[in-house]
């Protein structure tokens, strides 16, 4: 793959959802087992935390760009749990050092134990960008909510085309096991105003 540019963002910054590439006329509503899709945005319950950062990866196309072990990681569907050291050590990616270096250097930095890392990987449409609204991290639940948004108008972009996206988010709590509720929402509008969590994402292309 060729390497592009490393851009950077701050999650939460939003701008109105009209803004962003041209040509976009409609969204795609698609409803998936592990998802609740809400278009109207909502206020974080107040067990929710903004104590997070994050690290992304999108690349073209629908292939998977991460893969923990030797297990299958079809369409990015699965929810990962970064535990220790060992299964920090275990993540491939299927993308140039230039690109992966800075999410290796992140799971380094992680203290695991007081802190976790969860893998989030799945496609998104070229003009969109998701952002996390919260996170929940209890000893024995984990949620993310997501939001969708239309990019800014100056990235060039195709209607029709799909990136896979990676997100590598890190709690403040230190998982023993993958907990038995995870849960993961994605909404069609980000709350005006929201900010929390720091973001680095790398685009490949």
């Amino acid at each position: 793959m060729i390497g592009r540019r490393e851009i950077l963002t701050t999650c939460g910054v939003t701008l109105s959802a009209l803004a962003g590439c041209s040509g976009v006329m409609f969204e795609r509503a698609e409803r998936r087992a592990d998802d609740e899709i809400a278009d109207a945005p909502m206020e974080p319950p107040d067990e929710a935390t903004d104590d997070y950062e994050i690290r992304s990866l999108r690349v073209p196309g629908e292939e998977t760009v991460v893969s923990v072990g030797d297990d299958d990681r079809q369409y990015g569907r699965q929810i990962d749990f970064v535990l220790d050291g060992s299964d920090a050590d275990a993540i491939q990616f299927d993308v140039g050092s230039d690109e992966s270096e800075p999410i290796r250097s992140f799971l380094e930095a992680t203290d695991f134990d007081a802190e976790s890392v969860v893998i989030h990987q799945r496609p998104i449409e070229e003009c969109y960008e998701r952002r996390i609204e919260y996170v929940i991290a209890e000893p024995d639940r984990y949620r993310v909510q997501f939001c969708r948004r239309l990019r800014d108008a100056t990235v060039s972009c195709s209607a029709d085309a799909t990136e896979m996206e990676a997100v590598f988010v890190r709690v403040p709590h230190a998982y023993a096991d993958r907990p038995s509720r995870t849960s993961r929402g994605q909404r069609g509008q980000c709350r005006r105003g929201h900010r929390s969590g720091t973001e680095t994402a790398a685009e490949v292309g």
